[in-house]
């Protein structure tokens, strides 16, 4: 009980399915039966709910990712979607766009109304079963159905060990006269069909892709957490030090289990999703195969507390480029800035750069570009004398004085 209450959301109402599973015995003797169950299982729901602001899972009690809906229309139309999903055979990706499918609601009502006719029809020896059956599949369905925005084809898993037994059951009702070798050759039939369906929708699962990312979530995981790995690892970095993974390229957003990106307005206020941090699981996955790194996070750029974060430039496909630390870790960033044409952030990059000890002349002339890339002229050429005036020998020293400050007067005479 505590294994499964624990693992996930979805097994809230076991002690409803032992109940079920009990009442052949009448109602009295399933509740004597099942008392220790329920009563354990609310205590623990109940600690669940008292403990949950200290021990960081309160995401369940609001907030816009657990949002709930109770409206009759949004539970049976996010029914209806699992229903599709659990007899869509021929589509070896059914959870490619992994939200409500409205459209599909004809075939949950239909569900429903053959589930009822079938309860009422099987005989004596197959209701039991059928029955538990449905109550399984119903039990471990029915607390996922008010999430708004987490349809997923892996709440399915566990509801469709019930659906198997209702199966079984129905069709040893609706055959009961059917001969036994032609039952057991309908039967190899399906089963073999079956597989090799299964077998196909394998194969192209393993080489779909969305978004130039493997479609299926573990295949993608799996590669991403490979290549982002095996980087860290090659970074060879002393236990405890924290790492951060930014990548400041402009990125549509997209929906890695949907189609197409978002318009602009959509995305300004959407946290896109990154498929490299939910591979990382806020850090768990660090602690699984890199252990003794600590986990700063993901970010665009570097925010302020991160002086200290060995920072890694990561690609789409997992893949990290080390860029140090501190002062040189935020002046090859600046440089990145500068080839995007984003002189802004170029400049911010830079100047911390500077406040964190960066005095060379690299950085200065990184920041003397990125000034006068805003047309702040007067303000950039100030920083190209000063520059001068500091590292006249410097490769750069050439460049100015030949195509940003061409015959000034104020130019340093050192080096003409």
């Amino acid at each position: 009980m505590v294994g499964a209450l624990l693992s996930k959301e979805n097994t809230l109402l076991l002690p409803l399915v032992l109940l079920v599973a009990a009442g052949r015995d009448g109602a009295r003797a399933a509740l004597a039966a099942c008392a220790p169950h329920l009563a354990f299982a609310s205590l623990l729901v109940l600690g669940f709910l008292a403990t949950r602001a200290m021990f960081g899972y309160g995401q369940y009690t609001g907030g816009d990712a657990y949002a709930l809906s109770l409206a009759p229309g949004f539970l049976l139309a996010n029914f209806s979607t699992y229903a599709a999903w659990s007899v869509s055979l021929l589509d070896p990706i059914r959870d490619r766009n992994a939200v409500v499918r409205p459209e599909a609601q004809w075939l949950g009502i239909a569900l429903i109304a053959m589930v009822i006719a079938l309860a009422f029809w099987s005989g004596r020896r197959d209701r039991m079963p059928f029955i538990l059956g449905i109550a399984w599949f119903a039990a471990f369905l029915m607390p996922v159905l008010p999430l708004t925005h987490h349809t997923y084809l892996y709440y399915l898993y566990l509801p469709w060990a019930g659906a198997a037994w209702a199966l079984v059951a129905a069709a040893r009702a609706l055959g009961g006269r059917t001969p036994r070798p032609l039952m057991a050759a309908t039967a190899a039939a399906l089963m073999a069909g079956f597989i090799g369906v299964e077998a196909r929708g394998v194969r192209l699962r393993e080489s779909a892709v969305v978004a130039g990312l493997p479609a299926d979530k573990t295949v993608r995981e799996s590669m991403l957490l490979r290549n982002a790995i095996s980087d860290l690892r090659k970074a060879q970095l002393a236990p405890g030090t924290r790492v951060g993974f930014v990548n400041p390229f402009p990125r549509e957003h997209h929906a890695i289990a949907g189609e197409g990106a978002m318009d602009l307005a959509t995305a300004a206020t959407t946290r896109s999703y990154i498929p490299l941090e939910g591979a990382m699981r806020g850090g768990r996955s660090l602690q699984l195969f890199v252990p003794g790194l600590a986990y700063a996070g993901f970010a665009v750029l570097p925010p302020r507390g991160w002086e200290d974060v060995e920072l890694f430039l990561f690609d789409n496909d997992g893949s990290l480029e080390p860029l140090g630390r501190g002062a040189s870790a935020h002046t090859r960033l600046g440089q990145l800035m500068i080839d995007l044409q984003r002189p802004i952030e170029a400049e911010v990059l830079l100047r911390r750069a500077v406040l964190l000890g960066d005095e060379s002349a690299e950085t200065e002339y990184l920041l003397m570009i990125a000034i006068g890339s805003q047309g702040r002229m007067t303000e950039g050429y100030h920083a190209a004398r000063e520059f001068l005036a500091r590292w006249p020998q410097s490769p750069h020293a050439g460049i100015i004085r030949s195509q940003i400050l061409p015959g000034d007067t104020v130019v340093p005479a050192i080096g003409r």
